[in-house]
């Protein structure tokens, strides 16, 4: 009896050992597996980090390069428009021919906008300081940038005596982009909201338009460089990256909600820089 008791206590030792092992063996690779997908998902991470650096960097290329060969050809005509405007004025009395050359000249200095806004400026600060300014102010100033035809059809909301500080620039080129998708996605007399507020040490701009809005696929798809749903040259798709970009280097966020045939609401957050201590 006392060896069959013996036995007994030894076996269940055993069985208990067995037991023990299989369970912290089942718990190591449990956390092996477990690290192993996170470092798989961080290695994606980084790899969809890196495409899109390239994918900047060419867009950088492919700016300098317009630049490079653009800017001589329209410095040349801006001068020819300006002097035949000043011409028209003193010499033919023709106010048609004035009106003409000052539109070439008003067209000129848009495609150099344009141009500098493939830039890396228009993802990156480039270096530009944050100053303060009224967010009226800047959604005033950002109003001014469009033709006198479609300014009538943005509607800036925002508080007189609120201040905030950042790079003004670059987040005027960054709402420009959004105001003009959602002018071009909104029919003749349809308004386009520009909303700006500041809270819990996050700068938001809200661009809501009631336009023709997007499906599901092109909204997964809207910040893609060189996506778009335009005619042929009437965009290259590259404003709403630049946007994107913009927002990821201020380690902001920018969100898309949108229904077809509903239109669509652009939120873009930034945080909010605080003033230097004097």
């Amino acid at each position: 009896m006392r060896m069959d008791e013996g036995f007994s206590i030894h076996l269940v030792g055993m069985w208990i050992a067995f037991v023990t092992a299989a369970l912290l063996i089942t718990i190591f690779i449990s956390q092996v597996s477990q690290t192993l997908r996170t470092h798989e998902q961080e290695v994606r991470r980084l790899q969809e980090l890196v495409n899109r650096h390239e994918r900047i960097a060419s867009v950088v290329t492919l700016a300098a390069g317009a630049a490079h060969e653009l800017g001589t050809p329209l410095a040349t005509i801006a001068i020819a428009a300006r002097e035949l405007e000043s011409y028209a004025a003193e010499h033919l009395q023709d106010q048609i021919v004035g009106t003409d050359a000052k539109l070439i000249r008003n067209e000129v200095e848009r495609c150099s906008s344009i141009l500098r806004g493939m830039s890396a400026q228009g993802a990156e600060c480039a270096g530009e300081n944050p100053v303060s300014i009224r967010l009226s102010d800047l959604l005033s100033h950002l109003k001014q940038r469009f033709p006198e035809s479609q300014r009538n059809s943005i509607k800036t909301v925002a508080n007189d005596h609120l201040e905030v500080i950042l790079p003004v620039e670059t987040t005027r080129q960054a709402l420009t982009a959004l105001v003009k998708n959602a002018i071009d996605a909104s029919a003749k007399g349809q308004f386009v909201e520009v909303r700006g507020n500041c809270a819990n040490d996050k700068i938001s701009f809200i661009v809501r338009d009631l336009g023709t809005g997007m499906s599901p696929n092109t909204l997964n798809r809207i910040a893609e460089p060189f996506f778009t749903t335009k005619a042929p040259g009437q965009g290259i798709g590259l404003g709403t990256f630049l946007v994107r970009v913009f927002a990821e280097n201020m380690k902001g966020n920018l969100a898309f909600e949108s229904v077809e045939g509903e239109g669509t609401t652009v939120s873009l957050e930034v945080p909010l820089v605080k003033p230097a201590e004097s």
